[in-house]
């Protein structure tokens, strides 16, 4: 087992896992939220695109640390990755991951792009283009974070119920 699998394997001498997939299940979908109010109402309060920039970098490393360390618990307990619970877990956080970090590197496009529109006017058309794109593949994100979560947790469920019966 490599040293970074040992160091996503425990966090505060708990599982990490655990405690890690908190971030994204709760903030990729704000992300969503956040994503919708710039793009689609687009009355927001000033630094408000800052901030959604700054919740965008978070879900995607949260989404980034989660699976890390969801890849050394499984290194560690081989045996569950023949779980279907844990295979539908690791099929879906797969795709949250990839629909987070396509959010992230939309959304810090998108900023960047509406700020430069003083200075490069075509650049209006492209920040609105890229910011939907961000909002759907939000959206995406989102869809797979809350099915990775359900499996996830479908997955440890049935395990302890598996062992108080034993």
């Amino acid at each position: 087992m490599s040293s970074y699998a040992c160091v996503m394997e425990q966090l505060f001498d708990l599982p990490a896992h655990p405690l890690l997939v908190h971030v994204p299940v709760v903030v990729v979908p704000v992300v969503t939220f956040a994503l919708l109010w710039w793009v689609v109402i687009r009355k927001y309060p000033k630094g408000f695109p800052l901030f959604t920039v700054v919740l965008s970098l978070i879900a995607g490393v949260g989404l980034l640390l989660a699976s890390s360390s969801g890849e050394a618990l499984v290194e560690a307990f081989g045996y569950l990755r023949e779980e279907p619970f844990v295979r539908e877990h690791i099929k879906a956080s797969e795709s949250a991951r990839l629909w987070g970090v396509v959010t992230t590197v939309l959304v810090v496009m998108g900023y960047f792009a509406k700020r430069l529109v003083g200075r490069v006017p075509v650049l209006a058309t492209v920040s609105k283009v890229v910011l939907v794109a961000a909002l759907a593949a939000s959206i995406s994100a989102s869809g797979f974070t809350i099915q990775a979560g359900h499996n996830g947790a479908k997955a440890r469920w049935i395990d302890i119920q598996f062992e108080s019966n034993r």
